[in-house]
């Protein structure tokens, strides 16, 4: 894959090699981020409850010139209120289905409706696209153009906290011919650029590898510009002085387990365990002091993002935080043991459908879905992939993950109803 900048970026940075989304999936996790606390335990997809101090309200207080800018529509529809305490923000409109566009647009499928996430999905999504007229009009080259404007007008207010939010490489994967070119050239067949979630079967070989290849384009695009942004901040004489975290929330799947998507869209059916490929999340952190081209084993979440940002900008951590600083990592050192890391849906009261956790130490893997589901083991040291379930013969493994992960649950006070389904041993079969 292309990605020339994000490797130089890479080469400067401590790059993260254990580092896992906590709460699943867009929002919740972002909820981590901005309130450093799991709220898988407590609740789903919501907005952050108004009593809730965030972030960026810390970052204002203390004198930091705050800005946001984000094309994550979820951010702030439906009173999601991710704004909060930043300064201002800036909302670039029409990703995926953000109610940018209704208008009577004629549009025209690029593959065949039962081939697409929901067909009225992508009817939203090509109309808020239909103005688009080259490469700028995509939507990681306005988020970056955006930013760049921002630095331009504010790099001299010291010190400021710049939030920058891209929903791409995110599907639809529509970015220009040339990045998709690099991956599937001279492919002529239907544009399955917003796949439903699902088993493969619903399409052609041909036409699952060019999944593949318009994902790929997507993060040569983001690589790019995202490339922009960096020259830029180096240019303005920022680079010396300034903290650049990148950082990601979730992965996909592209065939590998035999689906597509990060997740079962039938809410009715049991869910999908948290493989590596969606667990995992991309961190590099380069700036002022910070150990470069270096790989860290640190366990590291989502919701260690916020004491770590407080600790950097020399701000005390507020009581009731789950996450912790892995600031000292920057300066080579392994933070975050003993503990493991969970991905999960947020934790319900009703045993059916399977809704699944997974734990992990970097080094095993435990999908459980809680309940009397069957539970899934996997040695990441010999099997990264995740092709071959070991609970058999690791059953005592499997066990201890369990209850390392139901001490956690304990520990961060979850509801005793949400616990109860969490509590029963692991199901061992296969």
């Amino acid at each position: 894959m292309q990605r020339d900048r994000l490797d130089a970026l890479a080469h400067q940075a401590v790059v993260f090699e254990r580092s896992y989304q906590g709460s699943f999936p867009t929002i919740p996790t972002r909820t981590d981020m901005f309130t450093g606390r799991y709220v898988f335990p407590l609740r789903g997809w919501s907005p952050i409850p108004r009593e809730d101090k965030v972030l960026a309200e810390f970052l204002t207080e203390a004198g930091y010139a705050t800005m946001l800018i984000a094309d994550t529509y979820h951010l702030f529809r439906d009173g999601s209120y991710f704004d909060r305490g930043f300064e201002a923000w800036d909302w670039i409109r029409g990703q995926e289905i953000d109610r940018f566009k209704r208008d009577d647009i004629p549009v025209r499928f690029p593959c065949a409706p039962e081939k697409t996430k929901r067909p009225w999905m992508m009817e939203a999504y090509l109309k808020n696209v239909a103005g688009r007229r080259g490469e700028a009009d995509h939507f990681v080259a306005q988020v970056a153009t955006h930013a760049i404007d921002w630095l331009d007008r504010n790099h001299r207010r010291q010190p400021f906290f710049l939030w920058i939010d891209s929903f791409d490489p995110h599907e639809p994967w529509d970015p220009p011919r040339w990045c998709t070119e690099l991956y599937g050239p001279g492919y002529a067949g239907e544009e399955l650029i917003f796949p439903p979630y699902r088993e493969v079967g619903f399409c052609s070989d041909a036409e699952l590898k060019h999944i593949a290849a318009l994902y790929c384009g997507e993060v040569t695009l983001v690589d790019k510009w995202l490339g922009l942004l960096l020259q830029h901040i180096e240019e303005l004489g920022l680079y010396a002085e300034t903290v650049v975290i990148f950082m990601s929330d979730h992965g996909y799947l592209h065939g590998e387990h035999g689906r597509v998507g990060k997740s079962n869209h039938n809410l009715e059916a049991d869910g999908w365990p948290f493989y590596q490929e969606i667990s995992r999340q991309v961190l590099m952190v380069r700036g002022p002091g910070v150990i470069g081209g270096v790989r860290n084993a640190s366990l590291v979440q989502s919701v260690d993002l916020f004491p770590t940002i407080l600790e950097l900008a020399g701000i005390p951590l507020p009581p009731g935080v789950h996450g912790r600083s892995w600031a000292p990592a920057l300066q080579g050192a392994t933070v975050g043991a003993p503990r493991v890391a969970v991905t999960s849906w947020a934790l319900r009261e009703i045993a059916k459908p399977l809704r699944y956790a997974s734990i992990t130490d970097g080094a095993w893997s435990l999908e459980y879905p809680g309940g009397e589901g069957p539970s899934e083991l996997y040695d990441l040291t010999r099997d990264h992939g995740q092709q071959h379930n070991v609970i058999r013969a690791h059953g005592e493994t499997a066990r201890e993950f369990h209850a390392r992960y139901v001490e956690m649950l304990r520990a961060i006070s979850t509801a005793p109803a949400r616990l109860a389904l969490q509590t029963p041993t692991p199901v061992i079969q296969g």
